[in-house]
């Protein structure tokens, strides 16, 4: 499981990319990701700009313009900026300049 330290890391490091980021489209591969729907999120989220990213606790922040965006890795979660596509792959963030952010779980306990 990510403890608080690794969680910082996450942040920071996810930090010095996205801040500016405009989300372009959201996708959702796996319905158990998230409590609202693919169409929800993709309408709540698509079009905004990355504002800040926060952590409260083991909870990152992704803060949009109007929106905030709330993840918990759980025991095996990662994100990854733009890498190759695996089987573990639980939804994805389009961003201008072509960059793309994947959410990964291989044990699917995050969300």
């Amino acid at each position: 499981m990510p403890e608080l330290p690794e969680v910082e890391t996450v942040r920071r490091r996810l930090e010095t990319c996205l801040p500016g980021l405009v989300l372009d489209d959201v996708e959702i591969y796996d319905p158990m990701v998230s409590a609202q729907s693919a169409g929800e999120l993709r309408g709540a989220l698509s079009g905004r700009r990355v504002v800040a990213l926060r952590r409260r606790g083991k909870y990152l922040i992704i803060e949009l313009e109007g929106v905030l965006l709330v993840i918990h890795l759980r025991m095996t979660g990662r994100l990854l900026l733009a890498p190759d596509p695996g089987d573990a792959r639980r939804g994805s963030w389009r961003g201008s300049g072509g960059h793309e952010l994947l959410f990964y779980d291989t044990r699917r306990f995050a969300g």
